[in-house]
């Protein structure tokens, strides 16, 4: 009896892709790149490019003439660095529980406009109507762990925004303060809620195994996941 072919071989074509499937995917990560890109922006022009124009002002060469305030001391300074690099020192558990978050205004709107969204997505699978964003146990894994990065980072620059505004309030600049305030409720606040709703939608995501190891070990691009 002759050698059957294994699914993963040449041979196999049940399990082959399309010629046309590995370029249509690379095309679709290219769109997916470039549309996440802009709320990407948008986010570090409302959350970071405040805090980066505040701290400017205390450096020599950029002061105003007219701006008078102090910076804080290198103690201070050290001790606000070390607060803000404490989520990085979290175990992960912290990251990883089950924790109901609050439905905030506007939080529908955030899901539909942050990256990998629903307004993006639905425009990936416009052109490819197959298009997931998990697409097998391998990608879902990845996804939960850079959820949690991605979390860690958006507490960091919450404490870093958090103690920006109470020295802005230090100086009298009550005004700064609100704003720095508002850039992280959106920067930061909502991200940390949207990741946190994200990871618990994805650990419900229902997997075949035999699906997505095949998929994994033949290397294909379509998808696994409903």
């Amino acid at each position: 009896m002759p050698p059957q072919a294994s699914p993963c071989s040449n041979g196999g074509m049940a399990n082959k892709p399309p010629a046309f499937a590995v370029p249509a995917f690379v095309d679709i990560e290219k769109r997916r790149r470039q549309w996440n890109a802009i709320p990407l922006a948008v986010g570090v022009g409302l959350g970071l490019a405040p805090i980066a124009v505040f701290w400017m002002r205390f450096f020599r060469p950029l002061r105003p003439f007219a701006f008078t305030a102090h910076a804080p001391t290198w103690p201070w300074i050290l001790l606000g660095v070390i607060a803000c690099f404490t989520p990085y020192a979290a175990p992960a558990s912290l990251f990883r529980r089950q924790i109901r978050s609050p439905r905030w205004p506007g939080m529908d709107l955030f899901h539909r406009a942050a990256p990998d969204g629903v307004w993006i997505n639905a425009r990936l699978r416009a052109i490819d109507p197959a298009y997931r964003v998990i697409r097998n146990r391998a990608g879902l894994l990845e996804h939960l762990h850079m959820g949690e990065r991605g979390e860690r980072a958006h507490w960091m620059f919450l404490i870093l925004s958090a103690l920006t505004s109470v020295y802005a309030l230090r100086i009298g600049e009550p005004l700064t303060a609100a704003l720095l305030l508002a850039g992280n409720v959106i920067y930061n606040v909502y991200p940390i809620l949207h990741q946190r709703s994200k990871r618990a939608r994805a650990r419900h995501v229902s997997i075949a195994p035999g699906r997505s190891d095949r998929t994994a070990r033949c290397g294909t691009t379509q998808p696994t996941i409903p």
